[in-house]
């Protein structure tokens, strides 16, 4: 799942007077309101744990270290803060430039790819946050620059993925230091002798789209990613299927409404590869077969401004709603089995605005956009609230 790397990290720690054991409490870093600290709140005892000042302005996601124990935030002046949450303490910074940074940490934890929001470059620093390699971000020809417009790490494949939004182009950047060498133009030419290479570790692989794509989504493995196509006709969207082995597109995928599949959730159902596909606007979710990549059905969910989210141990796809109305009060959950949508878990006074899964997806933290209201704590199994966390503020950072 786009992910799906989740913001929860099982820790031990000992803080405000408490003896906690790693086996048994469940931290989430969460942004404060203010985005100068990180809160670490404990969904066992329903509370804020510890805070942690940060040196410089924090906004957007957090990314995380393989193993739990580093997180990554990023600054609106351009700088990345790394964290250590076992000694509660901020570890390295770096500056890339200006506006928020888009971060992805690679499998091994050992790197970190970055890009400024509106800027043409890419920045390859090393886990201490020393810049390693800086890319300059152009078309094939060399002409044209380009922003990015998603970063994405597959960890199975050891690479890094980069969209491009100002050119029909997806980069792949390895970490593996004995990957292939890298052959410009079609894939065949390696095995014909046709092409020079190029380093394959660290060096940019190309695939060269039909046409621009908005909105990628990419799978876990690595080997396929699902982008909308700009010239769609009002009302469809047209999903193009890139196959990165062979570096083109294989398919394509017709689905009512504005569809966005960088948001999409993955689950499987008897076995089966499934693609959960929001449609924000209009409250669907429309739900692909990834084998044949034939679409199923449109579930309705009778909200508006939808975030989808699910863990693979979850029996269900989570679905905050950022309106509150009778029939849904703000959760909805959609069965993994049986793609009904079930009756919401509780009565809520607010919209919601995120929800984030424990790393083990047994619960789930769900925050209301009301400053003072608590966040909920959520028995994925059971569907069950076991508490609520007071909070002065509403979460910013947790997905």
């Amino acid at each position: 799942m786009r992910n799906l790397l989740l913001a929860f990290c099982l820790l031990a720690f000992g803080a405000m007077g408490w003896a906690v054991d790693a086996r048994e409490s469940k931290l989430t870093p969460v942004l404060s309101p203010d985005g100068h600290q990180v809160w670490m709140v404990d969904s066992d005892r329903f509370a804020i744990a510890h805070r942690m000042a940060s040196p410089f302005e924090l906004a957007g996601e957090f990314q995380f270290s393989p193993d739990g124990r580093y997180v990554y935030a990023a600054s609106p002046q351009g700088w990345i803060v790394k964290f250590d949450l076992w000694s509660f303490s901020v570890v390295a910074t770096a500056r890339i430039g200006l506006g928020v940074p888009n971060l992805a940490v690679s499998g091994d934890g050992s790197w970190v790819m970055a890009t400024g929001a509106e800027t043409p470059a890419l920045s390859l620093l090393d886990a201490s946050l020393r810049l390693v390699r800086s890319y300059d971000v152009r078309a094939a020809d060399g002409k044209q620059t380009s922003r990015i417009a998603t970063l994405h790490v597959a960890p199975a494949r050891k690479s890094f993925f980069v969209a491009l939004k100002d050119s029909p182009e997806i980069w792949e950047i390895s970490y593996d230091r004995n990957a292939e060498p890298i052959y410009e133009g079609l894939v065949h030419d390696y095995r014909m002798g046709e092409a020079i290479p190029k380093p394959g570790f660290l060096g940019v692989k190309r695939t060269i789209l039909d046409e621009s794509l908005e909105d990628i989504f990419f799978f876990v493995d690595g080997r396929h990613a699902l982008g909308r196509a700009r010239s769609n006709v009002a009302g469809s969207s047209q999903l193009h299927v890139i196959n990165l082995d062979i570096r083109r597109r294989i398919s394509l995928v017709a689905l009512p409404g504005l569809a966005s599949p960088g948001s999409a959730v993955s689950f499987a159902q008897a076995g089966t590869a499934m693609l959960a596909i929001p449609d924000r606007q209009a409250g669907l979710v429309n739900v692909v077969e990834v084998k044949s990549w034939k679409f199923l059905k449109t579930i309705e969910t009778v909200a508006r401004g939808i975030v989808l989210r699910s863990h693979e141990n979850a029996d269900h796809l989570w679905i905050a709603s950022r309106q509150v109305a009778p029939d849904h009060a703000g959760l909805i959950l959609i069965d993994k089995k049986t793609l009904a949508v079930v009756a919401p878990v509780s009565e809520l006074q607010y919209p919601l605005m995120r929800i984030a899964f424990t790393r083990d997806g047994q619960r789930v933290l769900a925050s209301q956009q009301d400053i003072t209201a608590p966040w909920m704590v959520y028995q994925t199994r059971t569907l069950v609230e076991l508490g609520r966390v007071p909070m002065d503020a509403s979460p910013e950072g947790v997905r």
